[in-house]
């Protein structure tokens, strides 16, 4: 958003260091119809997870197992491959894991200074 905007992100904040921005910018392909060089595609939400690595795509529901798909002959992810290639499994799920490991260590640097939030609220509570 900031390159968007044209504006340099700072390199600290209150005096602390900011940690560099994890991912490649997206500002090229949004200005023309360009592919952008990547190792992976990584993502991680509200416990689903995946990693993509060129065509093949390692995705699980939360609380479910691991399924496989190589999107070059499988764009609507109808044959899950995970049973065919375990292999495969186990090295897109290290891929997963070092991602994962990678944006923890990041969190944790600023984590301990972010101010405590307010508790929710319930249903119909007014503002005190």
């Amino acid at each position: 958003m900031l390159e968007l905007a044209g504006i340099e992100k700072p390199k600290e904040w209150k005096g602390e260091p900011i940690p560099e921005a994890p991912g490649k910018s997206l500002v090229p392909a949004l200005k023309e119809d360009v592919a952008i060089s990547r190792e992976s595609i990584w993502w991680l939400h509200e416990g689903h997870r995946a990693v993509r690595v060129g065509d093949l795509k390692l995705v699980a529901a939360e609380g479910d197992p691991w399924e496989l798909y190589d999107l070059k002959t499988d764009r609507a992810e109808q044959n899950n491959l995970a049973a065919k290639m375990p292999e495969k499994v186990k090295e897109l799920e290290k891929v997963w894991q070092a991602q994962t490991d990678e944006f923890t260590e990041l969190v944790k640097k600023t984590l301990p200074k972010q101010p405590k939030g307010k508790a929710k609220r319930k249903k119909g509570n007014p503002k005190k």
